[in-house]
C-alpha cells in the first residue's frame, strides 16, 4: 500500500458524489451498552447529515502513511489455504458481503467491537459499505474510463461522543439569554479500519488498513484483540523511543548543553541521511543499524560509552524486523527548525550581555573621573560636535576644546555651567 492507493480511496469521499451504498452504526455507552442503532442508504439521508458522515469517512483515512495509517497483516490462524475463514476475517467477510443489510450480522459485528474496544467515553460506531470500480490504467499510468477490478470493502470508524461545553446563549424556546442545553456530540474519529486493505489498485484480504488519531499512542490492544492482526510501531512511536534513549544519556547535562546535544544529534542524523541518499538515490529507503547509530551519536559529540549504550538499547527496542526504523523515521524535523532559532537567541543573549558589560565599564570610568582620578577623563558630547573637537595648549597646559553655540546649556558632573 502506498500514498497513491490511499489517495484513490479518499478521492471518492466527496460531497455530491455517489459513493457509499449504505451506512450503518450504533451509539454505545461507556458501560458497553448499545443505546441506539441505525442503517440507511445515503440517498435517504438529509444532505447535511450525509455530509457529516462523509467527513467521518475522510478522517478515517487521513494523516501520514506509516504513522497515522498502517497496513497490518492478519495472524496466520485467520486464514487457511488462502481462505479467510478465521474468527475475525470470517465476520468481516460476512459484514462485507451482506452490504450492511443483515441486522443479525451487524449486531454480532457491533458486539465484537464493543467487547474488544476499551474506552471511558461513550462512542459511535459507523460502518460504511462501498463498491469501487477501479479504473484501468494506460501504459503511461493515466486512468482509463473502463474498469477491470471491483473493490468491495467496508470502512469502520469509532468516534468518541462527549457532552458539548456549557455556556450562555439564546434560548429560542423561552426567548431569552440563558444556559444552553448540553448535547452529546460526536468528536473526531479516534480509530478506524478498512477491510480488505487496498494495495496496488486491488483488494488484499490478508491485510487490514488501520487509522489512529494519536500515532504515538495507538489502540494497539484493540488491533490485536479485535482484529487479530500483527501490530507494528508507528513512525511517531519509533521516533519517541529513539529520542528518549538519547535524552537518557544527556539528562545530567546543563539545560544549554542538553539542548545543544539534541540539536547536534539531529544534525548528525540529517547528514547521515543526506550522504546515504547521495550514494543510493533519493527514492531508496535509508536504513540504519546500531553500529551506525553509534557513529551518528559520536559524530554529534556524545561520548563513545554513552553512544554505545544507546545503540544497545536501540537493538533491544527494535529487535523485530517489522519495527526496524528507517533513518528518516528517527529524524526530529522540529529540532532542525528550532536549532537556527536557538542559536540566534544565544547570539542575541551574548550581544545583550556584551552591551551590559560595556555599559558597566563606561559607568566605572565616569565614576573614576568624577571622583578625581587624574588618569581617566570621560566626556560625552552629541555626534554632530565630534568633528569639531580639538586639542590645544595654553600656558603649558593641554586642553580639549569643544565648540558650543550661544545660550547652549552645558553641565559638568551634573552641574550647569554659565557662559561668561
Amino acid at each position: 500500500m502506498d500514498k497513491k492507493d490511499i489517495s484513490m480511496i479518499r478521492k471518492r469521499y466527496k460531497k455530491g458524489e455517489d459513493n457509499f451504498t449504505r451506512i450503518a452504526g450504533c451509539y454505545v455507552s461507556n458501560e458497553k451498552q448499545i443505546i441506539s442503532e441505525f442503517a440507511d442508504s445515503p440517498h435517504s439521508m438529509p444532505e447535511d447529515e450525509y455530509f457529516r458522515y462523509i467527513d467521518i469517512a475522510k478522517k478515517s483515512l487521513s494523516g501520514k502513511l506509516g504513522n497515522n495509517i498502517l497496513m497490518l497483516p492478519f495472524r496466520s490462524d485467520e486464514y487457511e489455504n488462502g481462505s479467510v475463514s478465521g474468527e475475525v476475517t470470517g465476520l468481516l467477510e460476512e459484514v462485507r458481503k451482506s452490504g450492511l443489510k443483515d441486522e443479525g450480522i451487524l449486531e454480532r459485528y457491533y458486539q465484537h467491537i464493543i467487547n474488544t474496544y476499551t474506552t471511558t467515553d461513550n462512542y459511535l460506531i459507523v460502518v460504511f459499505a462501498d463498491t469501487y470500480d477501479v479504473p484501468s490504467t494506460a501504459s503511461d499510468g493515466t486512468d482509463l474510463d473502463e474498469s477491470e477490478i471491483v473493490f468491495d470493502y467496508i470502512l469502520t470508524a469509532i468516534c468518541p461522543v462527549k457532552l458539548s461545553s456549557p455556556g450562555l446563549g439564546y434560548r429560542e424556546d423561552e426567548n431569552r439569554i440563558g444556559t444552553l442545553i448540553q448535547e452529546w456530540t460526536a468528536a473526531p474519529v479516534e480509530s478506524a479500519f478498512m477491510y480488505p486493505a487496498f494495495s496496488d489498485r486491488c483488494g488484499d484480504v490478508y491485510h487490514v488498513t488501520v487509522y489512529a488519531k494519536k500515532p504515538d499512542a495507538p489502540p494497539a490492544d484493540f488491533w490485536m484483540e479485535g482484529l487479530h492482526v500483527i501490530t507494528k510501531l508507528s513512525e511517531s512511536q519509533k521516533k519517541k523511543t529513539f529520542l528518549t534513549m538519547v535524552e537518557g544519556v544527556v539528562t545530567n547535562d546543563s539545560e544549554e548543553d542538553h539542548d545543544e546535544a539534541m540539536f547536534n544529534v539531529a544534525d548528525s542524523l540529517s547528514d547521515y541521511i543526506s550522504s546515504k541518499q547521495e550514494l543510493q538515490g533519493d527514492d531508496e529507503p535509508v536504513s540504519v543499524s546500531s553500529d551506525e547509530i553509534t557513529d551518528i551519536l559520536t559524530d554529534a559529540g556524545i561520548e563513545q560509552e554513552k553512544a554505545e549504550k544507546v545503540a544497545k538499547e536501540y537493538d533491544d527496542a527494535f529487535s523485530e524486523e517489522k519495527d526496524r526504523p528507517l533513518a528518516t523515521e528517527l529524524l526530529e524535523e522540529k529540532l532542525l527548525k528550532n536549532q537556527k532559532l536557538y542559536h540566534e537567541k544565544q547570539a542575541l543573549q551574548r550581544e545583550v550581555s556584551r552591551l551590559h558589560t560595556e555599559k558597566d565599564k563606561n559607568s566605572n570610568i565616569e565614576e573614576k573621573a568624577v571622583s578625581g582620578d587624574p588618569s581617566v577623563t570621560s566626556i560625552r558630547i552629541s555626534p554632530d560636535k565630534k568633528s569639531g573637537v580639538k586639542f590645544t595648549e595654553i600656558d603649558g597646559q593641554k586642553y580639549v576644546v569643544i565648540p558650543v553655540t550661544d545660550n547652549e546649556k552645558i553641565t559638568v558632573n551634573g552641574e550647569e555651567q554659565r557662559q561668561d
